[in-house]
């Protein structure tokens, strides 16, 4: 869904709905930034990039750095 397009076919009197998408854009822009978070977290782009033991090193030292 377009939601920019959207808001931009609304009329510039409704404030409350504009702002209301305003919220709603934020909240989508934050879901996506954690789901990108989440999908590197989950297979981390090294992994592609140079190898499983690369990556195996680099998320033991990430490991590493949670647990002090």
């Amino acid at each position: 869904m377009d939601l920019d397009g959207l808001l931009a076919r609304l009329p510039a009197t409704d404030a409350a709905v504009r702002e209301d998408g305003a919220t709603m854009a934020r909240l989508i822009d934050g879901a996506v930034a954690t789901t990108r978070r989440i999908v590197t977290d989950l297979r981390p782009s090294i992994l592609d990039d140079l190898g499983l033991g690369v990556a195996l090193r680099w998320q033991a030292g990430e490991y590493r750095k949670r647990r002090e």
